[in-house]
C-alpha cells in the first residue's frame, strides 16, 4: 500500500513540475487533490481529467454526455463487428442511425450547459474509448 502512496506523491510531484497548480477540491471517485493544468484543464493524478460541475443538475449532465459517449463507443465497435462478419447494410444502417442520435444529442447537451463553475463540486469527465 505504501507503495501506491508513492506512486500518487510522484505523479503529482510530476505535475506540479510540469506547472500544474494543486487545488482545494479533490476527485469525487479517490479524494485526491485536483490540479489545473497550464492549459486549464482539471485532472486527478489516478483518474485523469475531470469537470467542475457547480450544480446537480450540471452534474447529471455531464453523467448524459459520458453515457452518450459510451453509447456512440459501443455502436463503432458493433458496426465494425457486423462489417467484419459481412452483415447488410440493414444491420449496419441502425448503428449508424443509433449512432448519429447519440451525437445530436451530445450536442444538444453542450449547446443547452452552461460554463463549469470553477467552485462547484468535481465529477469525472468520461473519456471515449472508441477513438473520440
Amino acid at each position: 500500500m505504501a507503495s501506491s502512496r508513492d506512486d500518487l506523491v510522484r505523479k503529482m510531484a510530476r505535475l506540479m513540475q510540469s506547472g500544474a497548480v494543486m487545488l482545494e477540491q479533490t476527485c469525487p471517485i479517490c479524494g485526491s487533490p485536483l490540479f489545473r493544468l497550464p492549459n486549464g484543464d482539471i485532472v486527478c493524478p489516478i483518474h485523469g481529467k475531470v469537470r467542475i460541475v457547480g450544480s446537480e443538475e450540471e452534474a447529471s449532465l455531464v453523467e448524459a454526455e459520458g453515457v452518450l459517449k459510451e453509447l456512440v463507443a459501443y455502436s463503432a465497435k458493433s458496426i465494425k463487428r457486423l462489417i467484419s462478419s459481412g452483415s447488410g447494410p440493414e444491420d449496419i444502417g441502425r448503428w449508424l442511425y443509433v449512432m448519429e442520435k447519440a451525437l445530436e444529442v451530445a450536442d444538444k447537451i453542450k449547446a443547452e450547459s452552461t460554463p463549469a463553475s470553477q467552485s462547484g463540486r468535481a465529477q469525472r469527465k468520461p473519456r471515449g474509448k472508441a477513438g473520440s
